[in-house]
């Protein structure tokens, strides 16, 4: 699949959704980079495939899925008091679609 530009989201932080045709991706480790690749902070997806990511700084983020698919996706992230979730639905070969929601 061609990568997509970058996904803008707001919020206090960057949170975000894995699933596999719309089921869970549970205990899943994600990473989140620096624009440079530098690792910034892991995480663990929850029974729900939610991962949650603290970060201070506007700014453009590497947020990367390490199991059962290798997926890297930019994440261009503002601070703003009402949060949005980055959520990533898989399908058929780890195509994928994403979606911001409120």
């Amino acid at each position: 699949m061609t990568p997509q530009p970058p996904t803008t989201v707001r919020g206090t932080l960057i949170v975000g959704r894995f699933t596999y045709e719309g089921k869970p991706l549970r205990s899943s480790r994600v990473e989140l980079r620096s624009p440079n690749g530098r690792l910034l902070a892991t995480a663990a997806t929850d029974k729900n495939g939610v991962y949650k990511f603290p970060v201070r700084n506007a700014g453009r983020y590497q947020v990367r899925m390490l199991n059962p698919s290798v997926e890297g996706f930019e994440v261009d992230y503002l601070p703003d008091r009402k949060q949005q979730r980055f959520d990533v639905n898989y399908y058929a070969d780890y195509c994928y679609v994403i979606k911001v929601t409120s």
